[in-house]
């Protein structure tokens, strides 16, 4: 699904793969942050992150 998702996104919005690795790479340390003690605060964050940088990818 990973690279089902990458493509997708790459043709739909011209994203250069670099950007796209970033993304994943950002969303999987918040994975990470999520399964730990703080994952109330974690998750809060990567939601308000999340949503910055869809807005991101939207506009490029």
């Amino acid at each position: 699904t990973y690279r089902y998702r990458e493509n997708s996104i790459t043709s739909d919005r011209k994203v250069p793969k670099l950007l796209i690795d970033m993304i994943f790479n950002y969303f999987d340390q918040s994975e990470k942050l999520k399964s730990k003690k703080d994952n109330v605060k974690a998750s809060i964050t990567a939601g308000i992150s999340r949503q910055h940088v869809i807005r991101s990818v939207a506009i490029a």
